[in-house]
């Protein structure tokens, strides 16, 4: 799986399933014992400190999964007003125009949190407080050392080096962790129209697709 087709899904799922990397990864099959994949997952968060778009990138990606989790209505409205409550809103005007050019694309949210993100620096704790992130889960971000994105795609490359690795079985996994939108744009994207085997489900957190089958490492 070496192609650059697999590295562009590879870069597509890490930009879009954020803190959910880790039990992607437990549902992937791997040539690796329990122990080893923890290890590696251990080894993956290490190395060196990241950026602040990277940290303000991840804050927002935690507020968006808890209100998704919470299966709430995700409104971009609240995270404009949270940006002009924090005096940032030559930022909260450019947002309003990218949610009215994107809001018939699936899964337009990624680019108000990523384009968020590059904007607001240092002002990212004060938006956290705004947008209602406890001090702890404020202090965890800032102590990370890599992004999420970096993490995910340091993790599925690894996977991929492993052999006997396709994307309909990186599809199977996604589908298998609710990840339904994710899967369904990389079906969309990069496949072709190959659809992994799937029952249609109403009511999850990412879309409305579910997988027949749950991957395991071994």
């Amino acid at each position: 799986m070496g192609d650059s087709n697999m590295q562009k899904i590879v870069d597509y799922v890490s930009e879009n399933i954020g803190g959910h990397w880790e039990h992607l990864a437990h549902t992937l099959e791997w040539p690796l014992t329990i122990p080893e994949l923890s290890a590696l997952l251990a080894e993956i968060k290490k190395t060196q400190p990241r950026s602040l778009q990277d940290t303000a990138f991840d804050m927002l990606t935690y507020w968006f999964e808890k209100a998704s989790t919470k299966k709430e209505r995700i409104n971009m409205s609240g995270l404009v007003k949270g940006l002009k409550n924090i005096k940032k809103l030559k930022t909260a005007q450019e947002l309003e125009k990218i949610v009215e050019a994107n809001k018939g694309e699936g899964n337009y949210e990624q680019k108000v949190l990523k384009r968020t993100s590059e904007m607001i620096g240092n002002d990212w704790k004060k938006l956290a407080s705004r947008l209602g992130l406890q001090q702890q889960n404020i202090t965890e971000l800032e102590g990370a050392r890599k992004s999420l994105n970096d993490m995910c795609s340091e993790m599925l490359t690894k996977w991929s080096e492993g052999g006997k690795t396709t994307p309909e079985k990186l599809v199977a996994a996604l589908r298998s962790n609710d990840l339904n939108l994710t899967a369904d744009n990389v079906e969309r994207k990069f496949m072709k129209g190959k659809e992994v085997k799937s029952e249609r489900t109403e009511g999850d957190g990412q879309s409305t697709s579910k997988s027949t089958k749950r991957m395991r490492h071994t």
